[in-house]
C-alpha cells in the first residue's frame, strides 16, 4: 500500500549543531567521568499538564476502494508512546480512528478541542495517517494551480470539499494559542499516487512538479512556533510494512523516541534528534524492501528547541573528579548576560557530571527566568531524586511553586507552596508566598488565616500588613482594613503602599477628602517608582501614537502594582471614550471593582461604563 508525502528538507537548527559539536570536544572527558559512576536507581517522571495532542489514523473509508492496511495502527502506537515516552497525559489526546476520523470530527477537535484548551506555552502535537490527494487551486494563490488536501474517512469522490484542503488547515492551525506545534503527516498527495487509490477527478497533462503540502501550510502559518515532518519528499511515496504492520515512517518515528537518539547525551530528546535518527533508517529500509527511496523531510520554525521526551535519568554516586571545571562553567555562566550562552554553558556542565547539584539548580532557574517551562520543571524534578535529605527539597519545593504561579496554574503552585512547608513550617516567608497564591485563587479566608500565621512569626512584615488589608477591602470589611493598615504603617512608616490604601479608605468609604487626599499625596510624594504617563491630562491622548504608549504604561503598571487605582482608570476611559472596545473597559472595570468594592458607587468611575450595555444594566437593577 502506498502513501505520499509532500514535504521540504529544512536546516538543522543552528543551535543543535553547536551542542554536538560541544560534546564531540568533550567526548573523552565525558566517558571518563561517567565511567566513576556507580547505578544507584533510575528516576521517572509524571505527565505534564501542558502536552495536548490530535491523533488521527484512517485504514477503513467511507468508500471501501480508499482503504489502507496499517493507518490506524500507526495512530494507536504513537498514541501509546506519547503516553509512555513523552509525558503526555491520555485525556489530552484525543484518538480518532477510522469511522470517528470524519472532516467535522477533525475540525472539532483542531478547531474547537485544542483551541479552547491548549496555551501559548504548551506543546502541541497533531499526527495524521491516511491518504492526501490534489485538485485544482481554488483561489489561485498556488504557482503550480494545485491544492493539497488530507482526506478524511467521510471523503466524497465527487465533492473535493469533503476534503481538508491546505488552506482550511491552516487556518485551523494558526488559530491556535500555542507557540510549540508539531505537525506529523504519513500521508501523499502525488497526482498519480492519488489517481492509484481511485482521485480519477484529478487532471494532469504530462509531467509536473507537485507542489506540497507543507509549503502551502507554511504561506499561512507564522514564521515561529511550528515544525513539520512529513513521511517523505514530494515525488516519493510513503509505504507499509507488513513485518511491522505499521507505516514504515511511523514505526521508525516511533523506534527514535529511545536512548540511540540522544546525541547530545543529556536525556532528552529533542525534534531534531528524532528526525536526525528515523531519516537514515526510513531510507535504508525503503531502499532494501522496495528499491526505492522513501526520504522523510522536516521543516521548522522554532524559536526553542522542542523536547518531546525525557529519558529516565540514572541517579549514580560520583567521585569529585572535574568538579573544578564543572565550577569554572558555573562562573563562565553566571557571568555571562546571554541567556543562550548561560543556558548552553550550565548543560555542558551537566553533561560532564548529570549529578551535580549546583549546575543543575542554576540551569533549572535559567529556564525558569527564560519561560521554558517544562525544561525547568525537569531539572528542578531531578533535583528532587539527587537530594536524599527530605527537610531540604523544600527550597525546590518553592521554586516549584513560583513555575506553576508563573504558568498561571495556581492550584499547583499552592500543592507544592504546602509540600515546602511541611518540611520548613519556621519560615513565614513561606506562608506569605501560600497566602499570595490564595488570595490570587479566591480563597480570601484562607489567604486571611496564613497572613496572620507569618505576622504571628514575625509581626515587623510591611507588606503583610498591606496585604492583609487589601483582602480586607474585596471583602468589604473596611473597619478590619483600615486597622491593618494602620498597624502597618505603626510598626513601619515608611512603607508607603499602607498610605495609599489608607488614602482610598478615607476618601471612599469615610468620605473625608481631606485626609484621604492628603494620604494619597503623601503616597506619591514617598515613591520614587511611580510611573506617571497615565497620570497626564487628556490633552495628548488623541494623538494615537503618545496614546498607545499610555496604554502599554498602564498595563505594565497594573502588572507590576495593580493595587494602583489610576492605570485603571485612564485604560477605562481610553477604551470607553477612543478606542471603542467595550470589552476591554469591561475586563479593567471588573478587575478595579474587584479589588475595590467601594468603587461601584463612584460617580467618576460609572460615567466612563455608562454606555457599556452589560454594565449598565447592573446600574438598573
Amino acid at each position: 500500500m502506498k502513501r505520499k508525502s509532500a514535504f521540504i528538507k529544512f536546516n538543522i537548527r543552528k543551535r543543535a549543531f553547536l551542542i554536538f559539536a560541544v560534546l564531540f570536544c568533550n567526548f573523552i572527558t565525558l566517558n571518563s567521568s561517567l565511567n566513576s559512576f556507580i547505578l544507584e536507581e533510575v528516576v521517572k517522571f509524571d505527565s505534564l499538564d501542558d502536552r495536548w495532542a490530535v491523533i488521527i489514523g484512517i485504514s477503513k473509508y467511507k468508500d471501501k476502494n480508499l482503504n489502507l492496511e496499517f493507518a490506524d495502527n500507526d495512530a494507536k502506537f504513537f498514541h501509546n508512546s506519547l503516553i509512555n515516552k513523552c509525558r503526555f497525559k491520555n485525556e489530552q489526546i484525543k484518538l480518532l480512528l477510522n469511522e470517528n476520523a470524519t472532516y467535522e470530527n477533525i475540525r472539532k477537535n483542531i478547531d474547537g478541542w485544542l483551541f479552547k484548551n491548549s496555551k501559548k506555552i504548551d506543546k502541541v502535537i497533531i499526527f495524521f495517517s491516511g491518504h492526501g490527494t490534489q485538485d485544482l487551486d481554488n483561489n489561485k494563490d498556488k504557482r503550480d494551480g494545485y491544492d493539497e488536501f488530507l482526506v478524511p474517512y467521510d471523503f466524497d469522490d465527487n465533492d473535493i470539499s469533503s476534503a481538508i484542503r491546505d488552506d482550511v488547515f491552516a487556518y485551523w492551525i494558526n488559530n491556535l494559542r500555542s507557540e510549540n506545534i508539531l505537525l506529523i503527516f504519513d500521508s501523499c498527495y502525488s497526482g498519480g499516487a492519488a489517481r492509484a487509490k481511485g482521485f480519477n477527478h484529478i487532471k494532469i497533462k504530462g509531467e509536473i512538479k507537485v507542489d506540497s503540502f507543507v509549503k502551502d501550510i507554511f504561506k499561512e502559518l507564522p514564521k515561529e512556533g511550528v515544525a513539520l515532518i512529513g513521511a517523505c519528499k514530494d515525488n516519493q511515496f510513503s509505504y507499509e510494512a507488513d513485518e511491522y504492520k505499521m507505516g514504515v515512517f511511523t514505526y521508525f518515528l516511533i523506534e527514535s523516541l529511545n536512548k540511540k537518539s540522544d546525541r547530545n547525551l543529556d536525556n532528552k530528546l529533542t525534534i531534531d534528534e528524532i528526525f536526525q535518527d528515523l531519516k537514515p533508517d526510513v531510507l535504508k529500509y525503503s531502499k532494501k524492501k522496495f528499491n526505492r527511496e522513501q526520504e522523510p523531510i522536516l521543516i521548522s520554525t522554532f524559536k526553542y528547541p522542542f523536547e518531546l521526551v525525557y529519558l529516565p535519568i540514572e541517579i549514580k554516586k560520583s567521585s569529585d573528579t572535574n568538579n573544578k571545571e564543572i565550577e569554572n562553567i558555573i562562573k563562565q555562566s553566571i557571568f555571562s548576560h546571554d541567556i543562550r550562552r548561560k543556558i548552553l554553558l550550565l548543560e555542558e556542565a551537566i553533561k560532564i557530571n548529570p549529578m551535580h547539584s549546583q549546575a543543575r539548580l542554576y540551569l533549572a532557574d535559567a529556564y525558569l527566568k527564560y519561560k521554558i517551562y517544562d525544561e525547568a520543571l525537569y531539572n528542578y524534578e531531578i533535583l528532587l531524586s539527587l537530594n536524599k535529605n527530605i527537610y531540604s527539597k523544600y527550597f525546590i519545593y518553592k521554586k516549584i511553586s513560583y513555575l506553576f504561579e508563573e504558568k498561571g496554574e495556581i492550584e499547583k503552585a499552592i500543592i507544592y507552596i504546602r509540600k515546602a512547608i511541611e518540611q520548613k513550617k519556621e519560615d513565614y516567608d513561606y506562608y506569605n508566598q501560600l497566602a499570595s497564591l490564595l488570595n490570587k485563587n479566591s480563597e480570601l479566608d484562607e489567604a486571611i488565616k496564613t497572613y496572620l500565621i507569618s505576622l504571628n512569626m514575625n509581626n515587623r512584615q510591611r507588606e503583610a500588613y498591606f496585604e492583609l488589608g487589601r483582602i480586607f477591602i474585596k471583602q468589604e470589611k473596611y473597619d478590619e482594613a483600615i486597622s491593618i493598615i494602620e498597624k502597618g504603617i505603626n510598626i513601619n512608616p515608611d512603607y508607603y503602599e499602607n498610605y495609599y490604601l489608607k488614602g482610598l479608605l478615607y476618601k471612599y468609604v469615610k468620605k473625608d477628602e481631606k485626609i484621604g487626599n492628603a494620604l494619597i499625596e503623601k503616597f506619591h510624594k514617598m515613591d520614587n517608582y511611580v510611573n506617571v504617563m497615565f497620570l497626564n491630562s487628556d490633552l495628548f491622548l488623541k494623538e494615537e501614537k503618545i496614546r498607545n504608549i499610555i496604554i502599554k504604561s498602564a498595563e505594565r503598571s497594573i502588572k507590576s502594582d495593580e493595587f494602583f487605582i489610576e492605570p485603571y482608570v485612564r485604560l477605562i476611559k481610553i477604551y470607553t471614550e477612543l478606542q471603542k472596545d467595550f470589552n476591554k473597559a469591561k475586563k479593567y472595570y471588573e478587575e478595579l471593582i474587584y479589588q475595590y468594592p467601594f468603587l461601584k458607587n463612584n460617580k467618576e468611575i460609572n460615567s466612563l461604563v455608562k454606555n457599556i450595555p452589560s454594565i449598565q444594566n447592573n446600574f438598573e437593577k
